[in-house]
């Protein structure tokens, strides 16, 4: 079922004075990267990690053991945080100087129950870090 309210009486800013709330604290804007091109200040910009390069096979994990993929654009340290669902650390992982344009796989083997788990992947490059996260499944 679809449920909205009205806010008669409310126009524009009166419903954020009315709660003492401003635009700055009220909304959270969270910049995206481009993929590519010019920035703002002219200068190149290239993701360090690109999003469809950036996974896990095989997916699900059957037999306890898999590959985490990555390409990064320039030569990076890799750095991976596998979590649990409820936030738990479950295994950290790094690969120290990863080859740009070079695909580089790094092996996870667990005994981790089954489960969905999420793999953040950290990149550093010549003061550049880029995030990037995974989801993985295990079925034993």
């Amino acid at each position: 079922s679809l449920l909205a309210w009205g806010n008669d009486g409310l126009e524009g800013g009166q419903w954020l004075d009315a709660y003492g709330i401003n635009n700055a604290n009220f909304v959270h804007v969270i910049p995206s990267l481009p993929q590519s091109g010019t920035g703002s200040a002219g200068n190149e910009f290239e993701r360090l990690l690109d999003p469809a390069k950036t996974y896990n096979w095989p997916n699900p994990i059957r037999d306890g053991k898999t590959r985490i993929r990555v390409e990064p654009h320039s030569s990076a340290d890799i750095f991976v945080t596998i979590v649990d669902m409820a936030g738990t650390l479950v295994d950290e992982l790094s690969y120290a100087g990863a080859s740009g344009g070079v695909p580089t796989e790094i092996e996870w083997i667990t005994d981790a129950p089954s489960g969905v788990y999420i793999a953040r992947i950290k990149a550093v490059s010549n003061g550049q870090t880029e995030h990037h996260l995974i989801k993985m499944a295990i079925i034993r």
